[in-house]
């Protein structure tokens, strides 16, 4: 199935807005960070045989007509496209769902992200032109979705999805958190093929860097932080040790083109890759950043 991953436009006239920052914002020092989440969920829906495109109009500070003359180029008449949202945009999201609605109204749009995860019903209830919600960690929601809508299936058949069929609110069987990491491909090569990443900023890592994830979940409950609660669950998982680098296992003390240092705390285990350091790390700066001690 043809699958349209969008980080829809918000206020493209005052600066990039950051949707996937734990507190979301267009920041006076112009930190973008990088959508990983949809990143993700694109690799994997990738990789179980699905056509995906990616717009991340943020990155380019697109406005509305901007995004949508972009996505008028490709075909999505019967398309699945899945909007990233967060709650300061929660109300454009759903208006510029409603634009996608009204180009393709066959197509299948469905919200993903914390606020949609927290507040599903009224989410739904901005507008007809949402078609569903996925609930928590969407990776394998999108798959399951675009295979039933593929096959003609009832929705109901879809895990993680809340859906309005009519009469009620309809939620489906939970989906649980990936568990297997390894099962998603890495963003470095994503990002390669469909972002530059010199469109995005983290004032703590030198620019340009590519960001990756290398585990989900946290057991602490801090009231500040918003993915655990919404999405990815309090239990801790993580990639194999052992990560494969250009189809070599990779030294712990060196770094190549897959390979990174964690360099954050276990809430999210964020690394990053530098393009000004890809040569090496030394092993004592490895283990000051895993312990926490930096």
């Amino acid at each position: 199935m043809n699958i349209y991953f969008i980080n829809p436009p918000f206020k493209a006239e005052y600066g990039k807005f950051s949707r996937e920052s734990r507190s979301p914002a267009i920041t006076k020092s112009g930190a973008l960070y990088y959508p990983l989440w949809l990143i993700y969920a694109a690799l994997y829906s990738s990789k179980q045989g699905h056509n995906v495109s990616f717009l991340d109009a943020p990155a380019k500070q697109l406005n509305e007509e901007r995004s949508l003359n972009i996505i008028r180029k490709t075909d999505n008449e019967h398309s699945l496209f899945v909007l990233d949202t967060s709650t300061p945009s929660i109300k454009s999201d759903v208006a510029f769902a409603g634009k996608l609605k009204a180009l393709y109204p066959h197509s299948f749009v469905v919200l993903v992200g914390t606020h949609p995860s927290a507040c599903a019903e009224e989410t739904l209830g901005y507008s007809n032109a949402v078609d569903a919600v996925a609930i928590g960690e969407y990776d394998c929601i999108v798959n399951e979705l675009a295979n039933v809508l593929d096959a003609g299936k009832d929705l109901r058949e879809v895990r993680g999805l809340c859906f309005w069929d009519g009469k009620e609110f309809v939620r489906t069987a939970h989906m649980p958190p990936m568990k297997n990491l390894d099962d998603l491909p890495f963003a470095s090569q994503f990002i390669k093929e469909h972002l530059n990443e010199r469109d995005y900023f983290f004032a703590a890592a030198t620019y340009p860097s590519i960001q990756i994830f290398t585990g989900r979940g946290c057991p602490f409950r801090c009231n500040f932080c918003v993915y655990p609660q919404t999405m990815h669950g309090h239990a801790f998982r993580a990639r194999s040790a052992a990560l494969s680098s250009c189809g070599k296992k990779a030294s712990p003390t060196r770094r190549s083109c897959r390979s990174a240092v964690m360099s954050t705390p276990i809430s999210s285990l964020t690394s990053w890759t530098t393009a000004s350091t890809r040569r090496s790390a030394s092993a004592a700066t490895i283990s000051r950043l895993v312990s926490g001690s930096c």
